[in-house]
């Protein structure tokens, strides 16, 4: 059962954007591709692929991805289709919308998790538009 193998894994060979640590984006990104962010982004993120934050990473947006890999800190909702990894170091404030959600000792999630079932994941629910999140915190 804990030895099961990871069905959904993120290819972080395949990333084709990387946001560098000295970088700092205002705005809407949006890509066909998988994205890595180890600077500064705020906005919204829409990616058909995968997204990693790096330990560097500070996003404060809403986010729709493939898979998420959180090493950094994301202040904004997040909606995956996939899997939602939010490693030892990552931080994340907002509400998820996630197939399946992984949280490693020592993360941190303050918000509220909506998981989807083997039969919706990937799918788009009535509800169709995410909910805004004022993220500008204090």
């Amino acid at each position: 059962m804990f030895n099961k193998k990871r069905e959904t894994e993120i290819n972080i060979e395949k990333i084709e954007t990387i946001i560098g640590k000295s970088v700092v984006f205002e705005g809407r990104l949006i890509t066909e591709g998988s994205l890595r962010v180890e600077g500064q982004l705020q906005g919204e993120i829409v990616a058909k692929g995968d997204l990693v934050v790096g330990e560097t990473g500070q996003i404060k947006a809403n986010i729709q991805a493939r898979h998420i890999l959180l090493s950094g800190e994301i202040i904004g909702n997040v909606r995956t289709s996939g899997r939602l990894e939010i490693g030892s170091t990552g931080k994340l404030i907002g509400d998820v919308d996630v197939a399946t959600l992984v949280v490693e000792e020592g993360a941190v999630f303050q918000g509220t998790c909506k998981m989807k079932n083997g039969a919706t994941a990937g799918k788009e629910t009535s509800g169709g538009k995410q909910k805004a999140n004022n993220y500008d915190q204090k």
